[in-house]
């Protein structure tokens, strides 16, 4: 089993669904061919998780060091 937690990914579903492409989106977006490589990368690997793109997973890395709000 393997976790791929993306982050925002331009797709045809956004702009069918009428969503506007916004500023956050774009910069931090990361294609879904580099998507999918890397998790074929890391099901490879044998790794249970992995967060395409260095955007993506400095916003996890931070994230996860924020105050809980319990």
């Amino acid at each position: 089993v393997l976790a791929v937690c993306p982050g925002p990914v331009p797709t045809a579903f956004g702009r069918r669904a009428g969503l506007k492409a916004g500023v956050v989106a774009d910069t931090w977006s990361v294609s879904a061919q580099h998507v999918v490589t890397d998790a074929l990368r890391a099901l490879a690997a044998g790794r249970a998780q992995t967060i395409p793109g260095w955007r993506s997973r400095l916003i996890a890395f931070f994230s996860a060091r924020l105050p809980k709000p319990w």
